[in-house]
């Protein structure tokens, strides 16, 4: 039985970017993970062991997020790739980075990138 799961809205103050600003100061990131796996035994086993836990994949994208890049494209790409070779029960994985509030001579609210891997 494959199953959708997601841990959405993790929030992170980091400093990625290509301005001095954004490396000095950083900014607000959002990011999204959804990803298809079998998880049917632990739906019947009540057991952690018999899923994926979400702490292990927020760990993942917060090592990543502290580590910092010119490009929120190469941060979505580590951190999807991270997920991916950690959990290879994992049949589609999905992650979107939100960068807020972003250097744009203009009203820009958000830029964001998504990556999907799929076996």
């Amino acid at each position: 039985m494959q199953t959708t799961l997601s841990i959405a809205g993790m929030h992170f103050h980091a400093f990625h970017g290509c301005e001095p600003d954004e490396k000095k100061y950083g900014r607000n990131y959002t990011v999204d993970v959804h990803f298809h796996a079998d998880v049917s035994k632990a739906c019947y086993s009540d057991d952690l062991h018999d899923t994926i836990d979400y702490v292990d994949i927020y760990n993942i994208t917060k090592i990543e997020m502290q580590t910092p890049s010119n490009l929120i494209e190469h941060i979505c790409q580590r951190i999807l790739d991270k997920v991916v070779a950690q959990f290879p029960q994992m049949t589609y994985c999905h992650v979107k980075l939100t960068k807020h509030n972003p250097p744009i001579a203009g009203d820009v609210s958000q830029v964001s990138i998504e990556l999907e891997h799929t076996k």
